[in-house]
C-alpha cells in the first residue's frame, strides 16, 4: 500500500503510519494500532469497490473515477488509436 502526502515528507506504507500514529496517540500499543488501521483502511476498499465517496470533513475525500482513454492520431496515415 502506497499513501502519498502533499507534504515534504512521505509516509510509505502500514508499518509507517502505525509508528507515527503511536507517536501522536496515547495508544501505545502497535498491534493495537495496526488492527484498527488494517481495518479502516479495508473498510475503506471496500466502500470505494461498491462506488461510494468517502468525505472525512476537514481531512480528505476519495471518489473513484474513471478517466477516458487519451486518442492520438498519427498524422502520416490519418488514422486515431487509443493509448
Amino acid at each position: 500500500m502506497l499513501i502519498t502526502i502533499l507534504k515534504k515528507d512521505i509516509m510509505i506504507g502500514i508499518q509507517q503510519i502505525v509508528q507515527e500514529v503511536n507517536k501522536k496517540s496515547k495508544i501505545n500499543n502497535q498491534e493495537s494500532t495496526k488492527k484498527v488501521l488494517t481495518a479502516f483502511l479495508e473498510t475503506l476498499q471496500q466502500k470505494l469497490n461498491q462506488g461510494e465517496s468517502l468525505n472525512f470533513k476537514g481531512y480528505f475525500s476519495i471518489k473513484r473515477s474513471m478517466k477516458q482513454a487519451k486518442g492520438s492520431k498519427n498524422c502520416n496515415k490519418h488514422e486515431k488509436s487509443l493509448e
